[in-house]
């Protein structure tokens, strides 16, 4: 990727999906450059030809990919370069085991337009994304929920003011659709926000988000809606000034004595 422009290849056996693909992200930026292709061993044709790919997408269900074989194919073929899948509806087991199988993200056909662009933009900033990381709380490449190795230390101080707002709001036990109502956001854009707060906690899954979240003082209280850091924090601020002593050269000063 030079500048703003990018190349990518979309490889699904339905003409339509991949020139609407193409469309929306060509009005996010005019200067994607897309390569088509029906099946997987065209696919597989298509990215010998353009070795200076940025982005690959694969249909999961399209002609030879035989599920996950045809990303692990592409993955050896292009290491470098990002392979996501896009999927139909009810395919969750085939998610959660193409991001272990190390797929750079998991693509939905229902997804929406921003939805699909800001996916895209995730990726090929290096993340991996995962329309609803739920799909992982009980899979893992060490078989207890953390993905392919060592996660990094917690940082609260990582987190962005969006990402507290987030991850509070999942203290409370609310859905994806719900946080996305109440900070008036897009329900692919909680997901990222999650992909993100996963990694800087270093944790695997929303239990875990929140298990840390409580530990840190981050959990909202049911009744004032607040964490334990903002009471602790507007306590002080509401606290009454000590007494002033009138043996205290400041003291005598503030009242004039």
């Amino acid at each position: 990727m030079t500048g703003n422009s990018m190349r990518l290849l979309i490889a699904d056996d339905h003409d339509l999906l991949r020139e609407a693909i193409e469309l929306l992200l060509q009005r996010w930026n005019p200067q994607v450059q897309v390569v088509h292709a029906r099946s997987l061993p065209e696919a597989l044709a298509k990215t010998a030809e353009n070795p200076e790919l940025d982005l690959i997408l694969l249909d999961v269900r399209m002609p030879g990919m035989n599920q996950l074989a045809g990303l692990q194919v592409t993955r050896q073929r292009h290491p470098t370069v990002p392979v996501a899948l896009i999927t139909g509806l009810d395919e969750s087991e085939i998610a959660a085991a193409a991001i272990e199988a190390g797929a750079a993200g998991v693509i939905p056909k229902a997804i929406s337009g921003k939805g699909l662009v800001a996916a895209i933009q995730l990726i090929l900033s290096g993340e991996r994304y995962i329309p609803d990381p739920r799909l992982l709380e009980h899979r893992g490449a060490n078989g207890d929920g953390h993905l392919n190795g060592d996660l990094p230390d917690a940082d609260m101080d990582k987190l962005t003011e969006r990402e507290r707002g987030v991850l509070m709001l999942l203290t409370s036990g609310v859905s994806n659709k719900e946080i996305a109502r109440d900070l008036e956001i897009e329900v692919v854009t909680v997901a990222v926000h999650l992909s993100r707060i996963y990694r800087k906690l270093g944790v695997a899954n929303r239990t875990q988000a929140v298990r840390k979240a409580m530990e840190l003082g981050m959990a909202l209280d049911p009744d004032t809606g607040t964490s334990a850091k903002e009471r602790r924090f507007k306590s002080a601020r509401r606290a009454p000034a000590a007494p002033c002593r009138p043996d205290r050269a400041a003291c005598r000063a503030s009242t004039g004595n």
